[in-house]
Parts: C-alpha cells; sequence; structure tokens
C-alpha cells in the first residue's frame, strides 16, 4: 500500500515537473518574469501590444477551446481533472482589454507555465496558431482531441487524450497524465541565435494549389537579396519551379523541429493568414510569433482571418499576378520599416 502511495507521488512529481509546475510558486514566478523581460517586438513600446502589462500566474493555466456552446462543459471537466496539480485555468474570455485579442492570448501564454489545448473537427485556426505560440515561447502543453477530430500534420505525433464525453476528461485525465508522462508536450527545443546578417526568409507552403502564390512570394524575396527556403512536405512540382523560375536549390523543412529551427534562424517569415490557409500554417505562424520573428501577412482578397489575427494589415490579394504587383510596390517599404 505504502509502495503504492509513493510511486503515485512520484507520478504526480513528474507530471507537475513536465508542465513547469514543480517548483516553489516564488520560483515558478521568477521563470516566468525572467520569460516575460525577453524582448519581443509584439510587446514592446512600438509593437501592437505595447500597453498591454504582462503579470505572471505561476498557478494557473491557459485554456485554448474553440468558442461553442460546450465550451463551458469542456474547461469545467478540465478543470476538475487538473486540481489535484494545484493549479487552476485562465482563458481569453476571463480579462478584458482593450489591444487586440491576440495580445491578451499571448500575454496570457507566456504568464502561465503550461496550457491545455482543444484539437477539434473544424482544426479551428486561432487553436493551432495559439498552440504555435505556446512552443515557441517554450511552455509545455496537453492536447486534449474532439471525437474524429483529424489533428494537423505538425502536430501528429504528440500523443492527445480522446474526449468521448466530459466525464471522461473530469474522471480520466488526471490519471492519464500520470500513465503516459512522456506523451505531455515539453515544448524544450534547441534554441539558437542567428547572426543578424542571414539572408533566409521562410515561406509556409501549405497545398499544391498554392504553388503560384509561392513562387510569386520566393521572387519578390530573391529580387531584395533574400533567400527564400519552404516550410511544409517537400513537393516535386514546386521545387522543380523554384529552381527554374526563381534560379534557386530547393530547401524544405518539414519536420515541426526542423520548421522551429528554420524560423529561428530566419530574416523574417511570409505566411498566408487567411482562414481557409491550412491548420499547419497557422502552427507555424505561430512558432514565428513565440520566438519573436517577424513576419509579413498576406491574404486571398474577400477571405476573412481568423478571430485573433484580426488587428493584422494585410497585403491581400485576387491572383498571383496582383500578389507580384503589391509585393513589388509595398515589400520594400514593409522592410524599411523593421529596420527603423
Amino acid at each position: 500500500m505504502n509502495d503504492n502511495l509513493e510511486d503515485r507521488v512520484e507520478e504526480s512529481e513528474e507530471v507537475k515537473r513536465r508542465l513547469q509546475i514543480d517548483k516553489s510558486k516564488d520560483v515558478i514566478t521568477q521563470k516566468l518574469l525572467e520569460s516575460l523581460r525577453e524582448s519581443n517586438p509584439f510587446f514592446g513600446p512600438e509593437g501592437p501590444c505595447g500597453s498591454v502589462q504582462l503579470v505572471p500566474y505561476p498557478d494557473k493555466y491557459f485554456v485554448a477551446q474553440e468558442f461553442n456552446a460546450n465550451r463551458d462543459d469542456l474547461r469545467e471537466s478540465i478543470e476538475d481533472a487538473l486540481t489535484r496539480f494545484g493549479c487552476t485555468s485562465i482563458g481569453a474570455g476571463d480579462q478584458y482589454l482593450s489591444e487586440p485579442i491576440l495580445c491578451k492570448i499571448a500575454a496570457l501564454i507566456q504568464s502561465t507555465p503550461f496550457g491545455v489545448y482543444q484539437l477539434t473537427k473544424s482544426q479551428n485556426r486561432n487553436i493551432y496558431l495559439e498552440l504555435g505560440i505556446a512552443i515557441g515561447f517554450g511552455r509545455s502543453f496537453i492536447l486534449v482531441k474532439e471525437r474524429d477530430a483529424e489533428p494537423a500534420r505538425i502536430v501528429q505525433d504528440i500523443e492527445y487524450y480522446p474526449i468521448d464525453t466530459y466525464l471522461d476528461v473530469r474522471y480520466k485525465l488526471g490519471d492519464l497524465l500520470e500513465s503516459y508522462m512522456p506523451s505531455i508536450g515539453e515544448s524544450q527545443f534547441k534554441r539558437i541565435y542567428p547572426a543578424t546578417s542571414n539572408k533566409e526568409v521562410v515561406i509556409y507552403h501549405g497545398d499544391a494549389e498554392s504553388i503560384d502564390v509561392t513562387i510569386v512570394v520566393a521572387k519578390e524575396i530573391k529580387k531584395l537579396g533574400f533567400i527564400p527556403v519552404v516550410l511544409g512536405k517537400f513537393q516535386e512540382n514546386l521545387a522543380k519551379y523554384l529552381k527554374s523560375e526563381v534560379d534557386i536549390e530547393p530547401k524544405f523543412f518539414e519536420s515541426r523541429n526542423q520548421i522551429l529551427e528554420a524560423i529561428q534562424s530566419s530574416k523574417f517569415g511570409v505566411f498566408r493568414v487567411h482562414k481557409s490557409a491550412s491548420a499547419d500554417n497557422f502552427v507555424a505562424l505561430g512558432f514565428s510569433i513565440g520566438l519573436n520573428k517577424q513576419f509579413l501577412p498576406i491574404k486571398h482578397l474577400g477571405e476573412d482571418v481568423p478571430s485573433d489575427l484580426s488587428y493584422l494589415p494585410t497585403i491581400d490579394y485576387s491572383g498571383y499576378t496582383e500578389l507580384r504587383r503589391r509585393l513589388d510596390l509595398q515589400l520594400q517599404s514593409w522592410l524599411d520599416g523593421l529596420e527603423a
């Protein structure tokens, strides 16, 4: 009996370690403060979130979920399941801020030790963006998945906890964490400090239909003296056109760690931000935000963006010809603004 109790205590402590809540409240607060003090263009004086006050929440965790009719049921179930670890949840709707919603969400992710992220059948782009931000910030995370939901490719290798019923979440999630500790998402990847002279620019390419757009972006980037590299799965046609149309040797980064390292090493990134862009694209964009990297948002004319990104000024295009004209007119001035 005592052996079982000791094993249970050890398992709980290991879960806490993986969730970065195994120290005293004061120590966790200090670690969070150190992270919050790191330079971040979004929270800097000139950034869109410069007026947001960053406050550490050592005994809370962030919950990212779809805003649907059942959201309270899921959150309450998660709250009950994780009570044993001595922390409570906080979500985007718990505070009012006049700043853009992404500022509030990024602040909460950075101010808490870990988060719980709901993978939905709709592949909710806000949630995947927020998960990417958490990984970029180096926060631990737990994934819970709706029945029949297909996880985005970039996180398919990470174990998740299926939501069959909310009672299952309430009564089983805590025990599952202790039984499957290796599956807790520890986003402790190798951080690198690239030279400021680096000329690589990352472009997320998600599907065959966007080859024309990716080639246009790559051409315009190369015209300004940068080296375009592609985030996403290798595609033979795209590789062929990068050689013939852009005159570069194609470089693709496919795995999560490869994408993280490529973003860290890059000068900046170009990301599609319309809702129909792939969920993987939004995870990678979240990496960029969490890693304090600048990015240029482009969007197909007439399409909406996820609500988290509603504040963004975007370069809109109806086709690749118009995108080429717009980049030719605006890319250099956007770059000049980064250097100012």
